[in-house]
C-alpha cells in the first residue's frame, strides 16, 4: 500500500515494513513515546528494527479515525496531547524558528489571506515547548478493540514542537475540511467530533491556541496543495 507522501507498507507476516524519509526518525519517536509513557487507552506500534530508509513494526488491525462515528478516537486524542502537556520537547528550536518557517511558506504563496493568517498567528502568545506527534490528523489514528494507536509520526527533533501542535492538527481533520482538500474519503460527518473537540477546548482555555495553530498548518499545506482560504 502507498501513502500520499510516497512512503510505501508492505505486510511480512505478522509485521509491516515501512519505507518512508525520515524512517528513523519515526522509529525513535515511538521508542521515546513508549519510554515518556502513554496515557491509558492510548499506544503506538513496537518496533523491531529501523534503519534509514525503512523500519518494521507490529502489525496492526483496526481501522482510521475518520470511519469511528463515536468520539472514542478523538477523546484518546485529546487525552494524548493533554498527557504531553508536561512531557520536555528534546528539540532546541524555539517558537520564533516555527514562525520563520511559516514566513518561508507564505513566501510559496504570497497572498494577502496568507500574509494575514501568518500575521494573526504571529499575534499568537508562543506555545509551550512539549513533545508531541507531529501529525495528529484522524488519519493517523488506528481504532482497535483495545485501545487507539498513533501512527505515522512527523517527529524532526531539530523542530520547535509543543502539543498545542497536536491539537491544531485534530482540528485540520475536523475544521478545515482537510479529508476533502485532499480527496481523502472518511465514513462518517466528522461535525460531530469537531463541535466535541471545540466545546472541550473552550473549556480547558485552549480554543484560540488550538485553532491559531491549525492555522499555521493550513498555511504549511499550501506548499504541497493549493487551498482555498476564503477566510482566516
Amino acid at each position: 500500500m502507498n501513502g500520499a507522501s510516497g512512503a510505501a507498507l508492505k505486510l511480512s507476516g505478522d509485521t509491516v515494513i515501512k519505507t518512508c524519509k525520515g524512517s528513523m526518525q519515526q522509529a525513535r519517536w515511538f521508542q521515546h513515546a513508549n519510554k515518556l509513557g502513554l496515557p491509558e487507552g492510548v499506544s503506538v506500534p513496537q518496533i523491531y528494527h529501523a534503519e534509514e530508509l525503512f523500519y518494521e513494526m507490529e502489525y496492526i488491525q483496526g481501522h482510521e479515525a475518520t470511519h469511528e462515528a463515536t468520539l472514542y478516537g478523538i477523546k484518546a486524542c485529546l487525552k494524548w496531547c493533554l498527557h504531553c502537556e508536561h512531557k520536555p520537547s528534546k528539540a532546541e528550536a524555539l517558537w520564533d524558528s516555527y514562525l520563520v518557517r511559516l514566513e518561508d511558506h507564505v513566501k510559496l504563496a504570497d497572498t494577502a489571506p496568507m500574509r494575514l493568517a501568518l500575521q494573526k498567528v504571529s499575534q499568537l502568545k508562543p506555545l509551550p515547548s512539549s513533545f508531541n506527534h507531529g501529525d495528529l490528523t484522524l488519519e493517523n489514528v488506528l481504532i482497535t478493540p483495545g485501545s487507539v494507536v498513533l501512527i505515522d509520526p512527523n517527529y524532526d527533533p531539530s523542530l520547535f514542537q509543543s502539543f498545542v501542535l497536536d491539537l491544531g492538527k485534530i482540528l485540520q481533520s475536523t475544521h478545515f475540511q482537510y479529508h476533502r482538500v485532499f480527496n481523502s474519503n472518511h465514513g462518517v460527518n466528522l461535525k460531530r467530533h469537531g463541535d466535541w473537540i471545540e466545546a472541550t477546548l473552550k473549556t480547558n482555555d485552549l480554543w484560540e491556541q488550538s485553532l491559531l495553530s491549525c492555522l499555521s498548518h493550513i498555511i504549511r499545506l499550501r506548499k504541497y496543495q493549493p487551498i482555498e482560504m476564503q477566510s482566516v
